[in-house]
């Protein structure tokens, strides 16, 4: 039998929240891929960078830059954290990564709106076929929420890989990039943080522009007001919430002030103090069985199957203890 693989187009979204004076705005990028594209860590730090230079030809006052990704192999990595700093400069503060299965909200909403989007589009009778379709169904939804642009990965063999690598990157969650040092911690700024030398190195992977973001640039969407949401209307049970946390918030004052309060050379009994970081993560040592345990085990599953009643897990640690006892 033939068997026909079903490959769909690859694309990238970006989420980006922006102040504006006293206002959130949030901006929406998708990068479509041409074609069939390894999602690696060049790519992935080609696209970021094309984001914040959009970002910042819309927005020429933006002063800070902060990342927040979730915790991919192809964000994690060495040659992201040294890239990123030579291509986008000094504004590049943090990169923060998501604990695991975590962090992806903001890009699965948009990407969800973007799914309904083009399969809107198809029902109206077009085809989806290639990156160009995507953009043409993404550039049709009223308001254009999304700034997409169609693009290929051209490798440049000229730029020399950086081969260092950062130990235990995998530990850490939380990096603040430092002039040319990088300093990492396990938990947002617990403790002083490890710091490392971070050695610059430039993007081995350039986008090839084949079809640029839509002519309404950000900073139409920024005066039309575009990013701002109100509310309409909504059902009367919503209704009802809102106007009961209203009066609760208005109560305040009767409610019972509860400050804490720092207990100074108090002896407490059973109260333990704990250095800082103690609830983070810990590598386990590999344990290994003995010889004896090994054989100890054997001796047990063989005796199981001669007999036909195997013993479970509760009953072997029983009869490991009262062996280890008589010896």
């Amino acid at each position: 039998m033939d068997w026909l693989a079903k490959r769909g187009i690859n694309w990238h979204v970006s989420v980006s929240l922006v102040k504006l004076e006293t206002k959130m705005c949030s901006f929406s990028h998708i990068h479509t891929f041409n074609n069939q594209t390894s999602q690696d860590a060049p790519t992935t730090t080609a696209v970021i960078c094309d984001v914040v230079k959009d970002l910042e030809a819309a927005i020429p006052n933006l002063k800070e830059i902060s990342i927040f990704s979730d915790n991919a192999g192809c964000y994690k990595s060495t040659l992201t954290l040294s890239t990123l700093p030579h291509e986008i400069g000094s504004k590049l503060s943090i990169y923060n990564f998501s604990q695991a299965q975590n962090g992806k909200g903001p890009c699965d909403r948009k990407a969800a709106h973007a799914k309904f989007a083009i399969k809107r589009y198809i029902n109206e009778g077009r085809d989806v076929t290639t990156a160009y379709d995507m953009k043409k169904a993404l550039d049709k939804v009223p308001g254009q929420p999304y700034r997409v642009k169609v693009v290929d990965t051209i490798h440049d063999l000229d730029v020399t890989k950086n081969k260092d690598t950062i130990t235990n990157i995998t530990s850490f969650y939380n990096f603040r990039f430092e002039n040319s040092h990088l300093r990492m911690w396990q938990a947002y700024n617990i403790g002083e943080g490890k710091l490392v030398t971070l050695k610059l190195s430039k993007s081995s992977v350039q986008l090839k522009v084949l079809n640029d973001w839509t002519d309404m640039s950000l900073t139409d969407l920024i005066t039309e007001g575009s990013c701002e949401y109100k509310l309409e209307k909504g059902p009367l049970k919503d209704q009802a919430k809102v106007l009961y946390a209203q009066k609760l918030s208005n109560n305040v004052q009767h409610c019972p002030d509860m400050q804490a309060a720092l207990l100074q050379n108090a002896s407490i009994p059973g109260l333990s103090v704990k250095e800082m970081g103690w609830a983070l993560k810990m590598k386990k040592k590999k344990i290994f069985f003995s010889v004896k345990q090994k054989e100890f085990m054997t001796d047990l599953f063989n005796q199981g199957e001669k007999s036909g009643s195997k013993l479970y897990s509760c009953r072997t640690y029983e009869i490991w203890c009262i062996y280890v006892q008589e010896r």
